[in-house]
């Protein structure tokens, strides 16, 4: 019989999921193929020198996390790149003013997220959603996927608030409560410890309760 072994270089791990949110694809075929070939996961710390684990144990994965969160939807964070202040005309809300900085949009879509993300990739389109019009006159940084069925989009609004050097009012929400769901730093936010927590929050820490005794 086929078998595959994962070794997790980080001992303090408690459970293994395949990275859904960016390996979709990796994570699709483990869950086909998980319950007909021999696998284990195991995390495990090297001795100072290097050559010997002296310490492994095995690691619990969860079949109900991966039905009920991996899937071609959930939310994302769009990053872009504005390379000096400008007025952009924002569909019907008339010219808006950006300063210069990096900006990070809080989207969602309850179907077909990669075609969404491809979607802001891309700068020839019909024009739409507020964040198409920013689109057009900023370079594309980067988006980072959060695959779930339940709706985090305004939860990450807030904690991207927390932490953001200023806020565009009113954009990208005028069908909820936030006050804005796009943010713009200063420096780029992937550089940024805090930033960074809060996508592992999103993207892993909120899997801790598939887990819990």
């Amino acid at each position: 019989r086929a078998g595959i072994l994962i070794l997790v270089q980080w001992n303090r791990a408690e459970w293994f999921l395949p990275d859904f949110h960016t390996d979709i694809e990796f994570a699709k075929a483990f869950r086909v193929n998980m319950e007909r070939i021999d696998w284990k996961v195991a995390a495990l710390h090297w001795t100072p020198e290097f050559d010997y684990p002296d310490h492994v144990k095995l690691l619990p994965t969860s079949i109900k996390a991966l039905d009920e969160e991996m899937g071609n939807c959930g939310d994302y964070l769009l990053i872009l790149y504005l390379d000096k202040d400008k007025l952009v005309e924002i569909g019907t809300k008339g010219i808006m003013n950006f300063p210069q900085g990096y900006y990070v949009y809080i989207g969602s879509a309850k179907r077909n997220l990669e075609q969404r993300i491809r979607r802001h990739r891309h700068l020839r389109k019909k024009m739409h959603w507020h964040i198409d019009y920013l689109r057009q006159e900023s370079e594309f940084i980067g988006v980072i996927p959060i695959r779930t069925k339940r709706d985090f989009e305004h939860l990450l609004a807030a904690a991207i608030s927390d932490i953001a050097d200023w806020e565009i009012k009113g954009f990208g929400c005028t069908d909820c409560s936030c006050k804005s769901h796009l943010f713009g730093f200063y420096e780029n936010p992937l550089h940024i410890k805090a930033f960074t927590k809060i996508e592992e929050n999103f993207e892993i820490n909120i899997l801790n309760s598939y887990f819990d005794a």
